[in-house]
Formats: structure tokens, C-alpha cells, sequence
């Protein structure tokens, strides 16, 4: 089971809580695809759309075409910075301590580099009443 780290407030909003359960969701479905680097996995979509679906999908498609996969549970805690019935943005530190590159071909990592915690934004959109990431900006280790 993919853990959340979502945390709401009692008082959290209908669109903030859907905004997050997508986002939370979106992570569960790049790690599946990524233990394979399938970048057409139809799970993508699900919870990705525009400028998000292709930054993920080109970095899973160069990781396919070097043989990399990325193994292991990556770990969000979100927080809703605004939402309103058709937005939201959200800020988080990711943990991917335990989610971290492979060779596919011999499981080997890919560097010695351990994973760490990386500050990560994102818009989450309502999409005719689907809340989908479009947009996603993922910092490097450490900062956050």
C-alpha cells in the first residue's frame, strides 16, 4: 500500500482535499510506472495531465532508453498552500530516501548518492470534476 503523508485539517476544504488525495495518488501511480519505466503506463493519466504528463513521461522514457528504473516507495507530505473549486496549489517534501535508481538489467543502484528530501510544487486542477497534477516542480535533494 502506497503510504499518503497527506495531512487535512478538520476544517479542510472539499476541492483542498480532493486536490490532495489526487496529487497523493499521482505519486502511487509514478511509482508503479517507474519500477519499469513504462512512460505510456495509462496510470499517468489518471492523475496527470499537461505540462506535468510530460515531464514525467520524457524523464520515464529517457530512464527506459538508459535501462534505469526507479524502485522503492517515495513518500509525500503535502500541504495545501490555496485552493478554490477549480485549483490548487500545493507544496511538499518529498522523502524518496526509499525510492531510488536501478540498473533494470541487474538491480544494482545506479549511483551511491542516497535519496533525501526534495521540495516539490504543484497545481492541481479540476478537470470537468477529475482533480489531476499539471503542473510539477521538483527541486533537488536537500531542499527541503
Amino acid at each position: 500500500m502506497f503510504p499518503t503523508g497527506a495531512s487535512l485539517s478538520a476544517s479542510a476544504s472539499a476541492p483542498a482535499q480532493l486536490a490532495l488525495s489526487a496529487y497523493t495518488a499521482m505519486w502511487g501511480d509514478v511509482q508503479a510506472a517507474g519500477a519499469t519505466s513504462n512512460y505510456r503506463d495509462p496510470r499517468l493519466g489518471e492523475h496527470l495531465d499537461g505540462k506535468a504528463l510530460l515531464t514525467v513521461s520524457e524523464n520515464m522514457a529517457a530512464d527506459q532508453a538508459h535501462g534505469i528504473v526507479e524502485l522503492g516507495t517515495p513518500v509525500p507530505h503535502p500541504r495545501v498552500i490555496t485552493a478554490t473549486a477549480t485549483a490548487a496549489t500545493l507544496a511538499d517534501c518529498l522523502d524518496d530516501t526509499g525510492w531510488l535508481t536501478y540498473y533494470a538489467a541487474t538491480r544494482t543502484l545506479t549511483d551511491n548518492v542516497p535519496g533525501g528530501h526534495r521540495y516539490v510544487t504543484a497545481t492541481v486542477t479540476n478537470e470537468h470534476g477529475t482533480w489531476k497534477v499539471t503542473t510539477l516542480d521538483t527541486r533537488g535533494e536537500g531542499t527541503c
